[in-house]
């Protein structure tokens, strides 16, 4: 694992190595952007970082490239002055995201930790490979049932195929985490067939409206299932207004627990026979509708 400032050093040495000194304007311009290449490389996950901090400090009246050599003009027009900072911006864009991230994203793998969720970690490319093959080892062996190219095709090309989903590794103190996104389409070059590509939560989307369905039909059909944290908040309301009934003052506590290999160990069998049993109906209708308003003379849905 690289340090967050070895990977700052990293991309000040590109910048000193590759970007011209005339394009900064001043020595001023340039640590300024340097100051807030550092801020977006510590980003934690889902924060974002907008053009406008990255240029935050930058003077355009300093980048000479930038002016007009035929006008002699000490007043600079409003509609030059945006132009100016537009094409500044662009220049700091493509820095930024066609080169600079391009850059990151060869020399390094970027990821979060299973320890540290939030936080941002830079592994260089031979040690990450290191690591998915441990933990290719461990997990697909074990949860994971290896398929030639003929087997994975003929399954994808059947009516019922959910298609598939990438795995990655989520690194943890001593191990890794295996993590699938159910949400995501992969994108493929040459598509099976010509339907639209969709997720596999997608091609499941029924079936969970169906299973919500028989749960409000029947609580008792699915157990302590909860969809949700609407579902939790139904089911601790009145538990806590139960206790506080009893006692006032009698203090709540919430302990946090980790299953190991949850979803791994459940056994399909089991899972089918219960599923099975829950749906009653030979068929289902289900009905979509999307509702509109308007607002200050758009609509929004």
């Amino acid at each position: 694992m690289i340090l967050l400032l070895q990977v700052v050093r990293f991309l000040e040495c590109i910048c000193h190595k590759v970007v011209p000194k005339e394009l900064w304007g001043s020595s001023e311009n340039k640590a300024m952007f340097l100051r807030n290449l550092a801020k977006f490389v510590r980003l934690h996950r889902g924060e974002t970082f907008t053009l406008g901090q990255l240029m935050a400090g930058i003077k355009i009246s300093s980048c000479q490239w930038l002016k007009d050599k035929g006008t002699l003009k000490s007043h600079i027009p409003l509609s030059d002055s945006l132009k100016q900072q537009q094409l500044l911006a662009q220049f700091i864009w493509w820095l930024v995201t066609k080169y600079l991230m391009v850059v990151l994203k060869t020399f390094f793998y970027i990821t979060e930790s299973g320890t540290h969720r939030q936080r941002v970690f830079y592994y260089r490319k031979p040690v990450w490979k290191k690591i998915h093959r441990f933990g290719l080892n461990t997990f697909c062996g074990e949860f994971f049932k290896l398929l030639k190219a003929k087997e994975a095709d003929e399954l994808l090309r059947r009516p019922s195929s959910l298609g598939f989903s990438l795995l990655r590794f989520v690194p943890k103190s001593s191990t890794v985490r295996p993590i699938t996104n159910m949400r995501h389409c992969p994108k493929i070059k040459e598509p099976i067939n010509a339907q639209k590509q969709q997720s596999v939560n997608w091609k499941l989307q029924n079936v969970f409206e169906v299973l919500k369905f028989e749960k409000e039909r029947n609580p008792k059909s699915l157990g302590a299932t909860l969809f949700g944290t609407d579902d939790l908040y139904r089911a601790l309301k009145p538990f806590v207004a139960r206790v506080r009934t009893v006692s006032e003052r009698r203090p709540l506590y919430f302990v946090h627990v980790d299953v190991k290999n949850c979803y791994e160990s459940i056994l399909h069998q089991k899972l089918y026979d219960v599923i099975k049993q829950v749906l009653v109906e030979e068929e289902y209708l289900i009905r979509r509708f999307s509702l509109l308003r308007v607002s200050a003379g758009k609509v929004y849905r």
